[in-house]
Order: structure tokens, then sequence, then C-alpha cells
């Protein structure tokens, strides 16, 4: 008696698992339901004081979000821009901080249009010497292409332009990365 029930399960445990394999495949290319992601790429940086120079750094972002349609996905983005480089006699660190609400609006299969806006906190080191901090608001557009990898990971390379305003100044940032994302 104890054999035929153990039996049972275990065809009922191989069935549930088969089909909700399949179940999973149903619709796995629609971005459609909960997300993560991360990414990492490098880009330039720019304050727009007279004489100032563009300097590249790297960034790191981590997302979270949701499908809204096959065509649109909407996510909270944190990121982490770093630079370092020497002016006059310092070496100066930038770190720069943002909270992004955003929306990647699918055009063409995997090609993707993505508008953000948030917050930023710009952090600047000066070595020998101080440092400095600023919190302003930011804005920015994206263009970039995400192809499925496996059945719920999806790649990606893309490119945005940001604009960060501050009270006393603008920042501005190019990045260009790659991205995975887990739906």
């Amino acid at each position: 008696m104890k054999t035929r029930r153990l039996q049972v399960l275990l065809v009922a445990a191989m069935t549930l698992g088969a089909t909700g394999s399949a179940w999973a495949l149903d619709a796995w290319r629609d971005r459609r339901g909960l997300f993560f992601g991360v990414g990492v790429g490098a880009g330039s940086g720019k304050s727009d004081f007279k004489g100032a120079d563009s300097h590249i750094g790297y960034h790191l972002r981590a997302r979270v979000g949701g499908g809204v349609s096959k065509e649109l996905t909407l996510d909270a983005e944190f990121g982490w821009h770093a630079a370092s480089f020497e002016e006059g006699t310092s070496d100066v660190s930038n770190s720069i901080l943002t909270g992004l609400v955003a929306a990647n609006y699918f055009v063409y299969e995997g090609l993707y249009l993505r508008g953000m806006g948030g917050v930023a906190q710009l952090n600047t080191d000066f070595d020998p010497g101080d440092s400095s901090g600023d919190t302003g608001l930011g804005v920015g557009l994206g263009l970039g292409y995400e192809f499925f990898a496996s059945a719920n990971l999806a790649v990606g390379v893309g490119g945005d332009y940001r604009l960060l305003h501050f009270d006393d100044f603008d920042f501005t940032l190019i990045n260009f990365g790659i991205t995975a994302t887990w739906y």
C-alpha cells in the first residue's frame, strides 16, 4: 500500500515538473511580470564649469521592475558612476549615485528606447584637500538592444545620455555598457 502511494506521488511530481517547465516556456519572451537586472560599462562625464574637461569612468547598475506589456517595462534603477583623474596638483575622485525611475519601450523585437528620471548625488574628493557633495535631479534617454540567451535571461548592449542638474552646475554623462536581465 505504501509503495503504491509512493509511486503515485512520484508520477504526479514528475508530471507536474514536466508541465511546469512547459508553462514557464509558454510566454518566455513576452517581458511581462517581475524582473531584475544588472549592468556594467564605461562612460564619459563632464561638468559645465568653464574649462572643465570630460573624464572616462565606469558604472555599475542594478534594477528591478515589471513588464506592463510586451512592449513596455517599468523599473527602478540604482547606479554608481566613478571616475578618477588629476587636476593640477590634486588627485580627484568623482562618485555619482543615482536612483531613477525608468521605462523601456521595445520598438522592434529587442530594440528599445529608454527614458529615465530621478535623483543624483555627486561626491567629489580632492587629495590632498577636502571633499564636496551635491544632490540634484537627473533625466536621461537611452537606446539599446537585448536578446534572450535562455528562457529567462536577456543580455543587452546599450548607451544613454544623462543630464544631472545640481544647484550651481549641470553634469552630463554619456555611458555605454552591457546588461543582464532575468525575467
